[in-house]
This record gives C-alpha cells, sequence and structure tokens, in this order.
C-alpha cells in the first residue's frame, strides 16, 4: 500500500494508531462472534427438540466456540493486552470451528420437508449457504485487523474452507462453487480496498495532527524567541541607562577625590557618593543575576528554624532609615489568629500607635531563609516607601493560620488600578514608565523567593487608600 506523503517519522506513529484501532475491532468481533454461535446454539437445541436435528456433537462444538469468544472479548476489553499473534491465531480458529461444524453438520444432514410442499430442502445445499456466510463473515474480520497481511490471510482461509466443504461435505455443482468462490475473490479484494483506505484517513489524520503539533512547537518557539528579544533589549536598557547612571556618578566623583584641592568635608562627601554608587551598581547586578537564576529555576534558598518576630524586627532596622528620611512611619504586629479567619480580615486586627515600632511574639515558627525572606521585605517596603507621601504609614504584620504564617506589607500610598495589579509581579515593569528610582525587578524577584519557599504571595489595592502585599510561608 502507498501511503503517499507520510514520512518515516510519522510510520510508527500511524502503526500505533492502528494498532489501538485493531484491538477495539478485534474486541467488538469477538462479541459479535459470541451472540452469532449463541444464536446458532439456540437454534440448534430448538431444532434437536423439534426433530432431533443437529447432532449433540454440533451443539456442543457450538458451545464451545461460543464460550471461547466471550472469553476473549474480556481479555480484549483490557486495553494493554493484544497480542499480534492473535491476527492468526482467531482466523485458524474460525476456519477449524466453520469445517468442524460443517463436517458434524453433514453427517446429521436429512431432507426436511417444506411447509404444503412436496419438495424438500437440500440440506447440501442450505449447509453450503451457511458456510458462505461465515466464510464471507472471515473475509470481513481480516479486513478489520486493518492490516493488508491479516486481510489476505483471512481471505485465503475463507476461501479454501469453503472449497474444501464444498467438495468433500456439500456435494454441489462446480458451477455453483465457483461462483460463491469467485464472490469471496471479489469481497476480499474490496476489504483490501477498505482496508487501504482506512490507513489512509488514518494517515490523513495522523498527519494533520502531527502538523497542528509543529505548528503549535512554532509558535512557541517563535513567542521565546520574541520573549528572549524583549529581555535583551531591557538588559540592554539597564546597562544603557540605569547600570550608566551610576558608573557615570562614580568616576565623576573618583575625579573629585583625586583633586588635591577640595577639602576634607568635600572629600568625605564624594566618598560617600562612590560607595553608594557601587552599592547602587551592585545591587542592580544582583537583581538582575537573580531574575535569571529564577528563569533557569536555580534560585538556591536555605531554610532554617525561624521566628517571624526575628524577620519582621530584621525589616524594621534595615529600612527604619530609608522610611525617616520621607518621614514614614514603619509598624509591626503579630498576632496569632483562628483557623477560620481570613487573611482579610487581619488587616483590623490592632489600632497602632502613630510611630510606634511594636513587635507582638506568639505567632509560632517557620523554615525560611533570612537572608532571602529579609530581601522579600527590603523589596515590598522599600516599594511601599517609594510610593508613599510623606507622613503616611507602612505597616507590617505577621498572622499565623492555616499552617501558614502570613505576612503582610500594607502602605496609605495612592494604591493601585485593576489593570496595574496585573501587572504588579511582571519583571521590568513600572506602575510609571517614566520612573527612574528603579527597574522593575524588585516584585518578581520577590515572587521567586516566595515560591521557592513553597509559599504564595498575592496583592490587593485601592486608589486613593493603599495597598497591601501579602505572602504566606509554611509554618513548622
Amino acid at each position: 500500500m502507498s501511503l503517499g506523503h507520510a514520512t518515516q517519522e510519522l510510520l510508527p506513529i500511524l502503526e500505533h494508531q492502528l494498532f489501538i484501532e485493531a484491538r477495539r475491532n478485534e474486541e467488538r468481533i469477538a462479541l459479535f462472534r459470541f451472540w452469532l454461535t449463541g444464536l446458532y446454539v439456540v437454534l440448534a437445541i430448538a431444532g434437536r427438540l423439534a426433530n432431533g436435528s443437529p447432532s449433540i456433537p454440533t451443539i456442543v462444538v457450538l458451545a464451545l466456540w461460543c464460550g471461547a469468544s466471550l472469553m476473549l472479548h474480556g481479555k480484549l476489553r483490557d486495553e494493554n493486552w493484544y497480542p499480534v499473534q492473535l491476527r492468526r491465531a482467531v482466523p485458524i480458529g474460525d476456519a477449524l470451528a466453520i469445517v468442524v461444524g460443517a463436517w458434524l453438520a453433514s453427517r446429521s444432514a436429512v431432507p426436511v420437508a417444506t411447509a404444503g410442499a412436496p419438495v424438500s430442502v437440500d440440506p447440501h445445499a442450505a449447509l453450503a449457504a451457511n458456510v458462505g456466510l461465515l466464510c464471507a463473515f472471515l473475509v470481513f474480520t481480516g479486513a478489520l485487523r486493518l492490516t493488508e497481511e491479516s486481510a489476505r490471510f483471512s481471505a485465503g482461509l475463507a476461501v479454501a474452507v469453503f472449497a474444501l466443504v464444498a467438495l468433500l461435505f456439500a456435494n454441489l455443482p462446480w458451477l455453483s462453487i465457483v461462483t460463491i468462490l469467485a464472490g469471496l475473490a471479489t469481497l476480499s479484494f474490496l476489504t483490501r480496498l477498505m482496508v487501504d483506505a482506512t490507513r489512509r484517513v488514518i494517515m490523513t489524520e495522523v498527519d494533520r495532527s502531527t502538523m497542528e503539533r509543529q505548528i503549535e512547537r512554532t509558535r512557541a518557539r517563535v513567542a521565546e524567541a520574541q520573549a528572549a528579544s524583549a529581555a535583551r533589549e531591557n538588559v540592554l536598557r539597564i546597562v544603557a541607562h540605569d547600570l550608566r547612571n551610576p558608573l557615570g556618578t562614580l568616576l565623576m566623583s573618583a575625579d573629585m577625590l583625586g583633586e588635591p584641592s577640595i577639602s576634607d568635608s568635600q572629600r568625605a562627601k564624594f566618598a560617600g557618593i562612590v560607595k553608594k554608587s557601587g552599592a547602587n551598581m551592585n545591587r542592580l547586578i544582583q537583581d538582575l543575576l537573580n531574575v535569571a537564576r529564577m528563569e533557569q529555576g536555580k534560585l538556591a534558598v536555605e531554610p532554617q528554624p525561624v521566628a517571624p518576630e526575628v524577620l519582621i524586627a530584621n525589616a524594621i532596622e534595615a529600612m527604619r532609615p530609608l522610611a525617616a528620611e520621607k518621614s514614614l512611619t514603619l509598624v509591626a504586629d503579630l498576632r496569632e489568629r483562628r483557623a477560620s479567619d481570613s487573611l482579610a480580615e487581619s488587616a483590623d486586627l490592632a489600632e497602632q500607635s502613630a510611630g510606634a515600632d511594636r513587635i507582638s511574639a506568639g505567632v509560632g515558627q517557620l523554615n525560611a531563609d533570612v537572608v532571602r525572606i529579609g530581601q522579600v521585605f527590603s523589596n515590598l517596603i522599600g516599594n511601599a516607601i517609594k510610593f508613599t507621601p510623606a507622613g503616611g504609614t507602612i505597616t507590617l504584620r505577621a498572622d499565623a493560620a492555616d499552617g501558614k504564617v502570613w505576612f503582610s506589607v500594607t502602605d496609605t500610598g495612592p494604591g493601585m488600578t485593576p489593570e496595574q495589579l496585573d501587572k504588579v509581579f511582571e519583571g521590568f515593569w513600572q506602575a510609571k514608565a517614566s520612573d527612574s528610582r528603579g527597574i522593575g525587578l524588585g516584585l518578581t524577584i520577590a515572587k521567586g523567593i516566595v515560591e521557592a519557599h513553597h509559599g504564595t504571595i498575592g496583592v490587593s489595592s485601592e486608589v486613593g487608600v493603599g495597598t497591601r502585599f501579602w505572602f504566606g510561608l509554611p509554618a513548622t
């Protein structure tokens, strides 16, 4: 059979699909054979009771083949069971059953008088007709196994069986035998065409689905290439702008430090500028490295037992100077809550004293990388400091519920719109495109660190009221 446009790569897929369909067909054939032989058994028993024909051995053979068909159907219901040997064994079994049944039927065949007619039905002709129908069934089942070899093998068996029965048991004229054999040969040719057409249809479907998968993979590769190109453009933008500015400041200050005419106070001022510019450059480089590690799944964390109040205290201590520069108040609160309390309800835990830094113990413990979680707090609090107007408040909370410790950072800033909330954790995204106070990686990094701890992170906000970032980590 010619498969036309099929490629060698698609042939294994085609054969596997054909094998699955052939097993399903074999299961249906076994069920049909069971009902067919079962009907024969019922009719044979009825005939035996009426006129003593057919013989008991004939009924036994039919019953045995009926039971074997039922057992085969039961085995084939297991989708993992279909030995290829069945493609020959089952047709041979069918052929033997036809021959044995015909032989037994011929031994007990007697003329049967038709109602109201003096002429009796020739039992040999009736036997030949039945055998011819069963041989046609044998040809057709070979085609349903969806291979040319099976179709040819079953067709050859059918022709051989009918010729044997017709010559030995049916005693038919030569013309009748040749006519029926020609009919079986024609049926064999048509079923082989059916096999070829079926394989072509399945091949076309496999080819189409494979092409669709290739198109999807191509689209995915194009999307990945576009994303990589966009990432490279972002990196180039960062290097060209965000890294160049502190580098220029650093070089200018270094030049001024080399001037012998500057005073000690000026020298100290320029030294501070050099240090600050270097720290900014290092932070930028570390952010880029962290994002690269997250994209590669290599962001490592080293969890250790730690109390939530320690994490809150470390964050307050690290971020207090930055908050003080903008006249912002940092407030901390830790409360243990019931499992039925929601995270949103914890926003109303207690009134905070203006300007007070307060930490209450009793939340429990968790396993966390202290340095990495400190980085999360730094990014979340730094983001709040950046957008909260002077005189505002930033509240840190920790609550225990549902086997987790939930942290939150809430500010009294301008809040964000729903459109902004959808993009807040995307890399290189900023609420204001013109904002030069960062590169938009802080929240992306915070999300990656929390997820590396098998935790969850989220945000809620209301325009004109403020923004609340929260994350939960598994408790010990």
